[in-house]
């Protein structure tokens, strides 16, 4: 029960306090004085747990007896309120302070603040008692509480330390500040800290500085797959237990020597999510040390936790952003290369006319020039080129899915040096062009536009890659037999001969992850609005259909160097790109209709010239009027697709319908309309595609006009 002491010379006001005090203050004594000597025998004799003294008496002086009070022994360390008004002069208040007083209360007393300060004095006396109780035990006890307290006080600051160090660094440096508190307080030279990631591999970001040294570890960076665990970090993780060895030994993760080592996990709910090492005490690590450390990570788990996981969600969103990003791409290149092909078909009609017109003016010139001379040779070139636009065509409409590759034996040789000759022109000076191709027989399955996109794609690249510096391009084609050990490295290979096509040049060269990533669709590292990323995917797509494989050789600094593999096929035919020879002349009676009058007057003059009879119409209305009129004038009707007022189909059933047995050819440029086999579905006998060399359509006549006149 607490003893309160009351003193006040007026008998009234003492019992008026003490019945206060008994009423608000639970289990207490009141005992009151109202003279000094009475006071002083009485705090010495109850020993009070809290004085109250009125400091206006009319008989005593209160700040005499608080200085009485205060110097003697016995009563110095009870608390005195002192009871003053509001008229106190406040150099009596500052005489008070220094003679001690424990506080102050304003008459008239408010009852709140009177139980308040009482109770606070009385809970300050328990605790000065206690503590006095405690100092005045045995000495072993002393000395064994006052080294608990001692840890309890170092376990409490580095507590408020590591939750400081939470509340106010960043995440990048978290762990370095918690270290080095968790050094200190181990006195340790050595600690690690690792988490446990989504793989299950331990990633530590931290290690104290000095370990590098004697650490065999490249990149200063630690990162131990969940199938690698091993010894103590293995055997702390796994059973979420706490290793010590005061013993010399090199851990398997860090492969660097200590001392002596501490490990501890750090567990949340029940999972192992981190680990703590210690290690280089110069003493041996004690169970205090043990269990402090333990209680660190049990601190640390539940911040570690939420780091983890916000790092993961974050990871899950900045992936579905990057796969959105990605996706937007790929929608945004799939737009284009419908734009593209949506222009290709535009265009293809068109621009196969002029060549049409272009081809069969230049072979009509070829007929009526010398055999010997410039000027055949410069005739030839015209007609290579052509051939060659023609080709681009199908290319171009192939890569917008607009028409279907034929595949037929084609010489690599002959396309290779062709597109270097294209290449040695738009190159620049700073640039040299080696090659060693060989020619012989060979020759692969393929659409020619294919082989001339792999080799202009990969050469291509290969600029790109010198374009600073310049530098050498080599390209090199050599025929190759693979046996069983030759082709275990490429499994998409089989035994056989191949032609092996390299691309090498000497530019900047990649690291092992662009390479990794370098026929990924999309991939590039140019710099925005200067790639789609799609060359070397479209490569890598071409060779994998024509059954062959690709592979590549780069460091950053030391070039590039592209393999190409590709099927062998043997034809026993000389591989020369030539000009086809003039054809064999025949007889009949043609209708030739086409709305272009260059294509009919070329197209007349060659066909008179091969001995045929030839009527022309540039209207497929006029000319169907004409063979109504005339039905049985012709033995062949050649009609363009694309005509106004009347197409080449409708054209076609109309003339069949008047004649029925009337063979017709159906010439384009480029139909989305009709296809070679629907148009065999109508009855017409033969669909060429413009531009069409003279033999090539001599022969369909021939071919043609033999069928129905034996």
């Amino acid at each position: 029960m607490a003893r309160i002491l009351a003193i006040d010379h007026d008998q009234d006001n003492v019992t008026t306090l003490a019945a206060l005090l008994k009423k608000r203050v639970p289990d207490c004594q009141v005992i009151t004085a109202q003279s000094m000597d009475q006071c002083v025998e009485r705090a010495e004799g109850e020993a009070p747990d809290t004085i109250l003294v009125d400091m206006g008496m009319a008989t005593m002086d209160g700040l005499e007896i608080l200085k009485r009070l205060k110097s003697n022994k016995e009563t110095k360390d009870i608390p005195v309120l002192w009871m003053t008004t509001a008229q106190t002069d406040p150099r009596r208040r500052l005489e008070g302070l220094e003679a001690g007083v424990d506080g102050f209360l304003t008459k008239p007393v408010d009852e709140a603040e009177l139980v308040a300060h009482v109770t606070l004095a009385l809970r300050w006396k328990a605790g000065q008692d206690q503590l006095r109780n405690y100092m005045e035990s045995k000495d072993n006890r002393v000395e064994e509480r006052t080294e608990s307290l001692g840890e309890k006080e170092q376990e409490l600051t580095i507590r408020d330390r590591i939750a400081h160090i939470v509340l106010t660094t960043p995440d990048e440096e978290l762990f370095a500040e918690v270290m080095a508190v968790v050094l200190e307080a181990m006195k340790s030279t050595f600690g690690t800290f690792g988490f446990v990631d989504q793989d299950g591999a331990v990633v530590c970001p931290y290690w104290t500085g000095d370990v590098w040294p004697g650490c065999q570890v490249r990149d200063h960076k630690l990162v131990v797959p969940r199938d690698t665990w091993g010894g103590i970090w293995n055997r702390s993780l796994l059973e979420k237990m706490t290793i010590c060895s005061n013993q010399p030994l090199t851990p398997p993760e860090v492969r660097a020597p200590a001392t002596r080592i501490l490990v501890v996990p750090i567990v949340y709910h029940g999972k192992a999510i981190g680990i703590l090492e210690v290690a280089d005490k110069p003493t041996d690590y004690s169970d205090k040390n043990r269990a402090l450390l333990e209680t660190i990570s049990n601190r640390l788990a539940p911040v570690l936790y939420a780091m983890l996981q916000e790092n993961r969600e974050e990871g899950e969103r900045r992936q579905a952003q990057e796969e959105r990003r990605r996706l937007e791409t790929r929608l945004r290149q799939a737009q284009k290369i419908q734009a593209i092909g949506t222009l290709a078909g535009g265009i293809a009609h068109d621009f196969n006319n002029i060549l049409a017109a272009i081809m069969g003016y230049a072979e009509l010139v070829r007929l009526r020039i010398p055999e010997e001379g410039r000027a055949k040779e410069h005739l030839r070139q015209v007609l290579m080129a052509t051939y060659r636009a023609r080709d681009l065509v199908k290319q171009i409409l192939t890569f917008s899915r607009q028409t279907e590759q034929e595949r037929r034996p084609v010489y690599v040789h002959l396309i290779a040096k062709e597109a270097l000759k294209l290449l040695r022109a738009s190159l620049p000076s700073t640039m040299e062009i080696r090659h060693n191709i060989v020619s012989d027989l060979s020759a692969v399955m393929a659409d020619p536009g294919e082989i001339h996109q792999i080799l202009m794609n990969l050469c291509t690249n290969a600029h790109e890659a010198m374009r600073e510096k310049g530098g050498i391009l080599e390209v090199n084609l050599a025929t190759m037999d693979l046996g069983v050990h030759e082709v275990a490295k490429y499994p998409d290979l089989k035994p056989g001969l191949y032609l092996k096509l390299s691309v090498t040049d000497t530019g900047c060269g990649m690291n092992r992850r662009t390479v990794e990533r370098i026929f990924d669709p999309y991939f590039t590292t140019k710099e925005k609005g200067q790639g789609t990323g799609l060359g070397l995917a479209v490569v890598h797509g071409i060779v994998a259909n024509l059954g062959g494989t690709i592979d590549v050789y780069s460091e950053p600094g030391e070039g590039s160097t592209f393999h190409v593999w590709l099927p062998r096929v043997d034809t026993g035919q000389k591989g020369e790109l030539e000009i086809p020879e003039p054809p064999a002349k025949g007889n009949g009676r043609i209708l030739l209709i086409d709305d272009e009058e260059t294509l009919v007057d070329s197209g007349q003059e060659m066909l008179t010239h091969l001995g045929y009879d030839v009527v022309t119409k540039t209207s497929s209305v006029e000319a169907l009027e004409l063979f109504r009129e005339q039905p049985d004038r012709f033995d062949l009707v050649i009609t363009d697709m694309t005509m106004p007022n009347m197409t080449g189909d409708k054209l076609a059933k109309e003339l069949m319908a008047i004649r029925s047995d009337i063979p017709i050819v159906l010439c384009t440029g480029f139909s989305e309309r009709i296809t070679k086999e629907e148009a065999e579905k109508v009855g017409i006998k033969e669909f060429l595609m413009k531009p069409i060399a003279s033999r090539e359509m001599a022969e369909v006549i021939r071919r043609v006009l033999s069928s129905f006149h034996p």
